[in-house]
């Protein structure tokens, strides 16, 4: 599988892992570095974080890795403004900081992106640009890169963002949270970037739709109640069926539900059963081969287990097994376009991470081949379109520990929120005060699993 064409585009925030370029900084430059990553990442904000980074890049007392890895950062948010400062900023790197190799190397490979019109074909390096940011809950990239589908809940339709005008539009009516509730769920697109398939809830009623890219002629092509309506993941590259994941109440099954990975005529609604998973409910993400001879879905491992496998069912119910498993959670799997092999996502060496599979004939070849690592711990994969850009949609999000003071008659706030939790976790919580008052106890979760035995707890005092 040659990924020389193969680039990554980002719907929410890219988190870039420098490597081993991370010595020991003087902590008042670290904490604003940190500051800078928040901003960057977590809230969007590329001015400020330039500005912040600059700081860091300017304070002679840091460390000249802290000060480059700042100055790198700076060409990568003037890169995802779309501003001619990126190019400078990746010059001013390699020329002030040349002793900085590791990180020299990745500025100059930027340049070189840069000023070769970004064609991301002239490099092996998998090029990451930020498309949206903030976005909205994203689902799914249309196959000609053009269009995202996305849900605003406060609104309560289901809309599409033109990404090459920046236009947005909503394509369902009739949203509302009053009783009986109607709103937008799951999306996938047509293959010719055309229709769009969707899922629609009405108070205990569900339904499968389809519509315009305009949200014209809209039909409903499926309709049941609760949760039995097909959940759509993938529509085949002949227009004819939509791979979905159906969940049936069945007493006689085991944990009282029997999931089914079904195809859905687009004429009628009529279903066809690829495979029946007894006792084990189906996971959300599924694909069809470009030659519609194979799909490949995520499995628990087991009924009370929350980890998945990537298996592989022939659509003509001659073959059904796994072709990625792994004790780790392995899931969402996409095929390429060219139906050489899938890209997956794994947590298998602590952090997710971006992973390719050759496949022949239904069976995998070689092993797994990692061709990004830490693409964020909440991120997922949302299409790959014809010219082979894979999207993918990754939100970031902070939880911290405050000490305020509070008036508990009127419940009003009598100091400003003093944060006592560590920037270097983004994940903070669960306070306790100790009996006599002196002291505060809270848990810090680290975004990566402790080789894969499970995640590893730190208790702050």
């Amino acid at each position: 599988m040659k990924t020389s064409s193969f680039s990554m585009l980002l719907v929410l925030i890219v988190v870039l892992i420098i490597g081993n370029c991370a010595p020991a900084f003087s902590q008042g430059s670290e904490k604003l570095f940190q500051k800078g990553l928040v901003k960057e990442e977590g809230e969007g904000a590329l001015q400020e974080a330039i500005d912040i980074y600059n700081q860091v890049v300017e304070d002679e007392s840091a460390e000249r890795s802290l000060r480059a890895k700042a100055l790198l950062h700076v060409g990568y948010c003037y890169e995802k403004l779309g501003q001619e400062k990126a190019k400078n900023t990746y010059e001013k790197l390699i020329t002030d900081f040349a002793d900085q190799e590791e990180i020299v190397a990745i500025g100059r490979k930027k340049l070189l992106y840069l000023e070769s019109g970004n064609n991301a074909a002239s490099s092996d390096e998998l090029i990451i640009r930020q498309v949206w940011a903030p976005a909205e809950d994203v689902y799914a990239v249309s196959p000609d890169g053009r269009y995202l589908t996305y849900i605003d809940w406060d609104a309560i339709y289901l809309g599409v963002k033109d990404l090459k005008t920046g236009k947005t539009w909503s394509v369902t009516k009739g949203g509302t949270w009053k009783s009986p509730s109607q709103f937008p769920d799951a999306s996938i697109w047509s293959p010719d970037s055309k229709q769009i398939a969707y899922y629609w809830f009405i108070g205990d009623t569900t339904e499968l739709r389809i519509t315009n890219l305009d949200g014209s002629e809209m039909r409903v092509v499926y309709k049941g109640k609760d949760d039995d309506t097909p959940w759509p993941v993938a529509w085949t590259s002949d227009g004819k069926n939509i791979l979905a994941l159906q969940t049936i109440v069945e007493e006689s099954s085991p944990n009282g539900i029997t999931g089914q990975v079904v195809m859905v005529a687009v004429d009628d609604g009529s279903i066809h059963v690829l495979n029946t998973l007894k006792g084990v409910e189906s996971a959300c993400c599924g694909d069809v081969s470009p030659d519609m001879q194979y799909v490949v879905y995520s499995k628990r491992q087991t009924k009370d287990s929350e980890n998945n496998d990537v298996y592989l069912t022939a659509t003509d119910g001659s073959y059904e097994g796994w072709v990625v498993t792994d004790p780790a959670d392995e899931k969402n799997a996409l095929w390429m376009p060219d139906g050489s092999g899938i890209i997956f996502v794994s947590d298998r060496m602590g952090t997710k991470d971006l992973w390719s599979l050759q496949i022949d004939a239904g069976k995998p070849v070689g092993e797994p081949e990692r061709l990004k690592s830490n693409i964020g711990a909440k991120t997922k994969l949302i299409g790959i379109t014809e010219k082979e850009s894979l999207f993918y949609i990754s939100s970031y999000a902070r939880t911290d520990v405050f000490i305020t003071k509070l008036d508990f008659v009127s419940g009003g706030i009598l100091s400003e929120a003093k944060k006592i939790s560590n920037l270097k976790s983004d994940r903070n919580g669960k306070p306790i005060w100790s009996p006599d008052g002196r002291y505060m106890a809270y848990v810090v979760l680290p975004s990566y699993r402790s080789n894969n035995m499970g995640w590893k707890y730190e208790f702050i005092i």
